[in-house]
């Protein structure tokens, strides 16, 4: 949603299609707070644990769910990141902005749950599967992991094949 709004701001369409191509490559933590104002809190992955990076995203939550906006992003290809990961295994988009959602824990692992903006193309790797609930202002909202973009990746995944995450407070 704030990707929509902030290329609808940028190009000064009214309509619900506006040309994503005029916000490519900019900073999406900083279209977070060009929309929301703030303060701008981020981390690079590969200097950071896969701990903390987690800790991070729940440092924003509250009942699995962030409430500050929160996205992440890719690396350019996936021989620029420190794994050189295969991004089309993965299913994971490279060069990429991905809305941060909260996290989870199950089985001992930690996750971080994410959505994909295309509404599609979702990780079936390390990733948990049925459904994921976050309190969502007045009621527990219940997502199905694997549709409409939603997934919840193992941080240690999120490490390898994301350069950032970051957020506005």
């Amino acid at each position: 949603m704030y990707e929509k709004a902030f290329a609808k701001w940028k190009t000064g369409t009214a309509t619900d299609w506006p040309d994503m191509t005029q916000i490519a490559f900019g900073s999406s933590v900083g279209a977070c707070k060009a929309l929301a104002g703030g303060t701008i809190s981020w981390k690079a992955t590969a200097p950071t644990s896969a701990d903390d990076l987690w800790s991070f995203v729940r440092s924003h939550s509250l009942s699995f769910r962030t409430f500050d906006p929160m996205v992440a992003w890719t690396y350019g290809s996936g021989a620029s990141s420190p794994d050189n990961v295969d991004y089309g295994a993965a299913k994971i988009a490279a060069n990429h902005a991905y809305t941060v959602l909260g996290w989870d824990y199950r089985g001992g692992e930690k996750y971080i749950v994410l959505r994909n903006p295309w509404g599609w193309y979702v990780p079936t790797s390390d990733v948990i599967s049925g459904t994921w609930s976050s309190y969502d202002i007045s009621y527990w909202r219940a997502e199905t992991l694997g549709a409409n973009g939603v997934f919840g990746l193992k941080a240690s995944a999120f490490k390898m094949y994301y350069a950032g995450i970051g957020c506005v407070e």
